[in-house]
């Protein structure tokens, strides 16, 4: 059933069919790498955004350009307060601001936990139906390299009155996404979900090889728990990084757990009860130690802190989530966000899709495998055995409860930024709570703009809920705030570390265009950027970008292979015009400031007026 030596890289499931391209996007996660949805553009663009660890290795300007052409069709809904804090300054940010979509869940003890995507995709030659992809997945969108699942769907969108029954579920779980938002949602995100929300419906989803039959189970979103398991005895096996003995106790009044695979730790963790309803329990072999990059899960240990790894950590370890029934002949399989914890099947915001095949391809005997096979999971893992571990510190209980009411408290003071233009090229940016602020005296509130170093960071407090960082230049105006929040004394100290995306008003009309001019340098870089631009979507960016062509500011250097931008520009309205509205869309940014201006070759307009104006007739 599961070749573990076999990898898929996460955006290479989100890359567009043939014949097809990206149209839009609707996505959620609980933890967020800002640097992981820069990258997600890349994916709809360009071949060649990741290397094989998964990280991006892409030039910059491949980057922008999948930024302009593509983030402002993404729509990405996270836990507020789990997005972690950028390694580095990235300008690019600002394109995304408007992506990320901040929730709380409706269980004030639950988290948004669910990790799905919606994909549209149109044909190009728009002579095929709409295509959707569903992603069902076990990770959240950061680097992770950790043990997880990925389930893909493809399915065609059918010209037909009446919706698919089976389809509901996906098309209320969309519904149900803006009523948990922290903010309103502008006019293009609320037009991307009525779309989808709609189209979903009438999606025929084909099934993955080896199954008959299919249901979707969205948990939690209306404020109420799920429990996707028959009540009928059957024979489980559980893999799932955390595991609470409720849960175990729960499934066992019915069921027989034959397997659970999970963390040592968290086997551990369970009552001399739990541990006795269990068959078996196993663990991942030695190499696949838990991934600290990834930081805890939405109800496992320290679910508010962040733990970050060194260089020499293996960026390996189980965090995948699966329920593997056996049904006479058959079997049931489901895969998704939810762990082994009440807390996913009572208060958090989860989805999990449930597949049903034979019990020979997709059993529990099929889903482990032998020792001597290649499919199956046996080979990887090792028997559970039971080690001295420190029982649970209750004075570190009491810190993480301070340090996850310090996030709501900063949530509930509905944070803003405002704006105020010092002089042409330097701006004040001041952070300040709309509602009463109720910190806790013995919890400590740093905060900075993320373009910033963190050693710009400014006390946060109920005496001074209004913070001010004068002197910045456009390329620092963000929305994204870093928090940084400690409590406790002596050797007793726990932190938390986070970025929250806050409403900003003031911020000059043109950022986005004196932001492209920081970025854009030089008129070299200019030209290749157009290039990058009337390459369409499939080029491999990484090859061109490193081919060393000098491609100078003349008009007639051009691409690798001898084609000049000229060649390149006819090409494209020949055989993809809209490449051309890409183009027009950044010529006309760069001519909206004197330094972007003198940016693009004095010739530039001898070869684009022509084409420009046999486009505008194409689209009269």
């Amino acid at each position: 059933m599961l070749k573990p030596e076999e990898r898929l890289l996460l955006l290479d499931t989100l890359r567009p069919p043939d014949g097809y391209r990206f149209d839009r996007a609707i996505g959620t996660t609980f933890t967020l790498d800002l640097e992981s949805l820069l990258t997600v553009p890349l994916a709809f663009t360009f071949l060649d955004w990741e290397d094989t660890n998964g990280l991006p290795s892409t030039d910059p300007l491949a980057l922008l350009e999948a930024m302009r052409r593509h983030a402002g069709r993404i729509h990405l809904f996270c836990q507020a307060g789990q997005i972690n804090i950028p390694t580095a300054n990235q300008p690019l940010l600002a394109y995304i601001e408007d992506t990320v979509v901040q929730v709380r869940p409706p269980h004030h003890n639950g988290s948004f936990h669910p990790k799905i995507w919606f994909v549209r995709f149109e044909s190009r030659s728009r002579q095929e139906p709409v295509r959707y992809r569903l992603l069902c997945m076990s990770r959240n969108l950061t680097h992770s390299r950790s043990w997880d699942t990925t389930l893909v769907l493809d399915g065609v969108l059918k010209d037909r009155k009446l919706p698919i029954g089976r389809n509901h579920p996906l098309s209320d779980f969309i519904r149900a996404l803006p009523q948990m938002a922290i903010q309103s949602l502008d006019r293009d995100v609320t037009k991307t979900m009525n779309t989808v929300q709609s189209e979903i419906r009438r999606v025929d989803f084909k099934l993955p090889e080896g199954f008959k039959d299919i249901r979707f189970h969205p948990m939690g979103h209306y404020g109420a728990g799920h429990w996707p398991f028959p009540d009928n005895p059957r024979d489980f096996l559980v893999m799932s990084p955390f595991v609470s003995s409720t849960f175990v106790r729960r499934l066992a009044q019915t069921h027989c757990i034959q397997h659970l695979i999970s963390r040592p730790d968290s086997i551990a963790s369970l009552s001399p009860d739990a541990l006795e309803l269990l068959k078996r329990a196993w663990t991942m072999s030695p190499h696949a130690e838990f991934d600290s990059h990834e930081g805890a899960d939405a109800d496992g240990p320290d679910a508010t802190t962040r733990v970050v790894a060194s260089e020499e950590d293996e960026l390996v370890g189980l965090h995948a989530k699966l329920f593997v029934m056996d049904d006479g002949w058959n079997a049931r399989v489901w895969t998704g966000s939810a762990n082994a914890t009440d807390a996913a099947f009572q208060r958090n915001v989860e989805f999990m899709v449930e597949l049903t095949g034979r019990k020979s391809h997709c059993g529990i005997a099929a889903f482990l495998g032998d020792e001597e096979s290649e499919v199956g999971l046996l080979p990887i893992l090792q028997e559970y055995t039971a080690d001295t571990t420190e029982e649970e510190d209750p004075e570190r209980n009491t810190l993480r409860c301070r340090l996850e009411e310090a996030v709501i408290t900063l949530l509930d003071a509905r944070l803003s930024i405002s704006i105020s233009e010092v002089d042409d090229q330097c701006f004040s940016l001041v952070i300040a709570a709309n509602q009463a602020l109720k910190l806790r005296t013995d919890v400590q509130v740093e905060l900075w703009p993320v373009t910033l170093p963190s050693g710009t960071a400014q006390t946060f407090e109920n005496e001074r809920p209004s913070i001010r960082f004068p002197q910045l230049s456009i390329g620092a105006i963000t929305a994204f705030i870093a928090f940084h929040l400690k409590t406790g004394t002596g050797d007793k100290v726990m932190e938390n570390r986070f970025v929250l995306r806050l409403p900003i008003r003031g911020a000059p009309s043109d950022r986005r265009e004196r932001v492209l001019q920081q970025l854009l340098t030089d008129a070299d870089q200019v030209m290749r950027l157009l290039l990058l631009m009337l390459s369409d979507e499939g080029l491999n960016a990484h090859t061109f970008m490193k081919s060393g062509t000098d491609v100078g500011t003349r008009i007639d250097l051009g691409l690798p292979g001898g084609s000049t931008l000229l060649e390149a520009m006819l090409c494209a309205l020949h055989r993809n015009p809209e490449l051309l509205d890409h183009v027009d869309n950044l010529v006309r940014d760069l001519r909206k400031t004197t330094g972007g201006k003198v940016l693009l070759p004095p010739d530039f307009d001898q070869v684009w007026e022509p084409i420009l104006r046999v486009r505008r007739e194409m689209r009269s």
